[in-house]
């Protein structure tokens, strides 16, 4: 289990896990050491990592269903990225991406 401190902090920049939640529909967060992801909907995941630099990068991805045989697995495909987000810039650049507004 990690460390939720940054991600609680992304979330706290972002207006709040409980907005968050109320804005998107997001019923949960996946916590990482550098970050959190959390689903939107359509089936696109939003993950913000903090960077070494102090920044952030912020991907929009889904994962593509896998070919219908034995062992197949899902695959990730990163559909937008965003490099070197300043925190206050963090949440205009997720509402940009994914057209959700995430307070009012």
């Amino acid at each position: 289990m990690g460390d939720r401190t940054v991600g609680d902090m992304i979330l706290w920049q972002l207006g709040g896990a409980a907005k968050i939640s109320a804005m998107t529909g997001v019923g949960f967060f996946v916590y990482s050491d550098d970050g959190v992801a959390f689903p939107l909907p359509k089936g696109c995941k939003v993950q913000v990592q903090l960077t070494p630099s102090d920044t952030y990068r912020v991907s929009i991805w889904k994962l593509n269903a896998p070919p219908r045989q034995v062992g197949a697995s899902w695959d990730p495909v990163t559909l937008i990225q965003s490099r070197e987000v300043k925190a206050e810039q963090l949440k205009a650049t997720i509402e940009d991406m994914t057209g959700l507004c995430l307070s009012l």
